[in-house]
């Protein structure tokens, strides 16, 4: 990775921003993913010491530990809450909630709709580590918590030094490459290097876990028999057989196991896989793995065309209890 930014920031070369940006997720979100979750070590500082070295020149650390680590990973499948408590939703839901309005408020065909996707797909990619990164780095930063219409997170940190160097860091590299190829060159090298995070983030973090509720919108959320369960039946394996795949997807290929076991390794869920699936059987959860990589790949894609006739989520009228 440092030889396609040294590329990108020295010579101007949006191949290697656009391989940067890649690399950045298959091996430094690799990296830093395992070390928030304090599995690549039995020691906790040297975890989080790693997970902040790998999370530069993209993720403020802290605020993926909020979203991620604490918001996604405890409310993965909890659609709401009282009305008179906070709401605590999976953030990647409301993310595809926004698409799905978005969606909705084009007044277009489902044909012309399934076009426009091929180009609504890659701004997705390109805004997500912009708000992983940047957005939530301000957040932090100014109010020491995340807060959205349906995300409420706070952080113990009145002062998130990592979220400042973030934007020391960011603001360093576009600074010298407007010095060294002018203003817009060096934004079109940092757009090309996210939209090579975006792409591999995006595609294959999310299909994972995001194909049962856009195609189904979670109906069994209320109706989950306990929390094991609804991690299972609303997160989907793929390719568990490739090594690209695991690469790829820096080990989410094994989403299920990650869900309920989110503290080990991913060098570990392909021993895991057969006992959680016999588990599954023999109670009745339905465990659901794709063989084939292409046919993930179209889930996905379809799962977002489907957002076009349906409404956004109506959190509240979930009526899903918090539970201790």
């Amino acid at each position: 990775m440092s030889f396609f930014l040294f590329q990108m920031i020295q010579n101007g070369n949006f191949m290697a921003a656009l391989l940067a940006g890649v690399t950045y997720v298959m091996v430094h979100c690799r990296i830093l993913h395992e070390g928030s979750h304090f599995s690549l070590s039995p020691y906790q500082k040297l975890n989080r010491a790693i997970s902040y070295l790998y999370s530069y020149p993209t993720i403020c650390i802290t605020s993926w530990e909020l979203q991620h680590v604490i918001n996604h990973h405890q409310y993965t499948n909890y659609m709401g809450e009282e009305a008179d408590e906070i709401q605590l939703i999976d953030i990647d839901a409301v993310a595809f909630d926004g698409i799905c309005a978005f969606a909705n408020s084009l007044n277009v065909s489902q044909r012309t709709w399934k076009l426009i996707v091929t180009f609504v797909i890659p701004l997705v990619f390109l805004q997500t580590p912009v708000s992983v990164g940047l957005l939530n780095a301000y957040n932090v930063l100014k109010k020491g918590s995340l807060v959205g219409d349906s995300v409420r997170v706070k952080s113990h940190q009145k002062f998130a030094l990592d979220a400042l160097l973030l934007f020391v860091v960011q603001a360093s590299i576009i600074s010298y490459m407007a010095y060294t190829h002018g203003i817009a060159r060096a934004l079109g090298l940092w757009a090309s290097y996210l939209f090579g995070v975006g792409s591999v983030f995006m595609t294959f973090s999310q299909m994972s876990h995001i194909p049962c509720m856009t195609e189904h919108w979670r109906p069994m959320a209320s109706k989950m028999k306990s929390w094991a369960a609804g991690q299972v039946e609303h997160s989907m394996n793929f390719a568990q057989n490739s090594t690209l795949a695991f690469y790829i997807s820096f080990g989410l290929n094994f989403q299920i196991e990650h869900h309920l076991f989110p503290g080990i390794s991913h060098d570990h869920y392909e021993a895991l896989s057969p006992k959680i699936q016999a588990v599954c059987k023999k109670h009745g959860v339905e465990y659901w793995t794709e063989p084939s990589l292409c046919k993930s790949l179209s889930i996905l894609y379809n799962a977002v065309v489907d957002l076009k006739e349906k409404d956004p989520v109506s959190y509240d009228s979930m009526n899903h209890k918090k539970t201790n």
